[in-house]
């Protein structure tokens, strides 16, 4: 069975956040990624779960 993996657009609408802040966290390597064999960047859950802020934090 294969693992479910997010496209950074999916990533940035889980997180409310730009597409561009998901590019950008994977070039500093705050989000890791997977490449697909044509090299497209994917996001394993878990990793997407890391960076969602602990209940009463942001804002």
């Amino acid at each position: 069975m294969s693992e479910t993996l997010h496209t950074p657009t999916e990533v940035a609408q889980l997180l409310r956040v730009a597409r561009g802040t998901v590019y950008r966290w994977i070039r500093e390597g705050r989000l890791p990624v997977r490449r697909t064999p044509g090299g497209y960047p994917r996001i394993h859950p878990d990793d997407v779960a890391a960076l969602r802020p602990a209940k009463g934090e942001g804002r």
